[in-house]
């Protein structure tokens, strides 16, 4: 395995809604690579110029590493001359499976990889963890790396996201490391994360619900579900936000906050999301089992609730 090479890596840093991708898939289960085009069209057109694909929103886990292989090189060719970067998040059940997805996603020119930490079986203490990421960074040499948090999917470390920051950083072995998805509602953590680290690392921040908040933190760049059809509205709170215009900040937020009940009300998972997509843009198809998909009549509800919000005019 290749070294890490300091060298190589140009500083990343992120500014602005960064969309996790819907995967489209066909009724009979497929993936539906005949909408991506119009896909990645419609999120740049919305001010959106960045995409985290493969993710949870994308249902990386559900797929298999030769379908997340095909949609990485897709996207980052789509990506040539829509988006400033594209992070292929490179997470599975195995070492093994995400060593092959990091390396695949560097050798076809991804901006940056990311991963969850392991699934299953979990490290026991920082050092297990630093070892493992260690060893997922090294298959990428070359290609800025982001730890991926998202304890709400996942489950808890034993020991905290406070304490892993700290180590990683100043143990210098993992030298792409260059920042963290942080997808937590818990923004005190976030803040002494943030405190302590920012000159070294960015913190993208995960919980669409909580821009503004996330705003007020010193967070610049947010990846989340509901920038696939609300880049534009994120747009909007950021520009108020630099410009002292709180009150037009607070509205936006108050529109996805909306937006966000009625996708609680239907199951809030990715079924229900990708429904909601399928009504602004190209249509999305099921997600995968075992995940819920709303029935017809659903849909239809689920339309009539966003319309009711006056979700269709303010997402332009």
């Amino acid at each position: 395995m290749a070294s890490n090479d300091k060298a190589t890596i140009t500083p990343l840093r992120l500014k602005g809604p960064i969309a996790a991708p819907f995967t489209p898939f066909h009724q009979n289960g497929d993936v539906n690579f005949d909408v991506l085009e119009e896909y990645a069209d419609k999120l740049a057109a919305d001010g959106v110029h960045y995409v985290f694909v493969n993710g949870t929103t994308g249902e990386g886990m559900s797929m298999t590493v030769e379908e997340r292989k095909a949609l990485a090189v897709k996207w980052i060719a789509l990506g040539k001359t829509r988006f400033q970067s594209v992070i292929v998040h490179v997470g599975a059940a195995n070492l093994k499976d995400i060593q092959e997805l990091g390396k695949h996603a560097e050798q076809h020119g991804a901006t940056a990889i990311s991963t969850l930490p392991p699934l299953f079986y979990k490290p026991s203490n920082v050092e297990g963890m630093v070892h493992f990421l260690e060893q997922v960074a090294a298959a990428a040499p070359k290609t800025p790396f982001f730890y991926y948090h998202n304890p709400s999917m996942v489950g808890s470390n034993a020991f905290s996201m406070e304490t892993l920051v700290k180590e990683i950083f100043s143990s210098k072995r993992i030298p792409t490391l260059c920042g963290v998805k942080y997808t937590s509602k818990d923004l005190y953590e976030y803040g002494r994360c943030y405190a302590k680290h920012a000159s070294s690392c960015q913190f993208m921040y995960g919980c669409d619900e909580q821009l503004l908040p996330g705003l007020s933190m010193g967070c610049e760049a947010f990846i989340g579900s509901t920038y696939n059809y609300l880049g534009r509205v994120a747009n909007r709170i950021m520009t108020a936000f630099e410009a002292g215009d709180m009150p037009s900040a607070r509205k936006e937020q108050f529109r996805i906050q909306a937006l966000v009940s009625v996708l609680i009300k239907y199951g809030g998972h990715t079924g229900t999301n990708k429904a909601i997509m399928s009504l602004v843009g190209p249509e999305m198809g099921p997600a995968r089992s075992p995940l819920h998909n709303p029935s017809p009549e659903e849909r239809e509800l689920i339309r009539k609730d966003l319309q009711a919000e006056g979700f269709f005019e303010w997402i332009q």
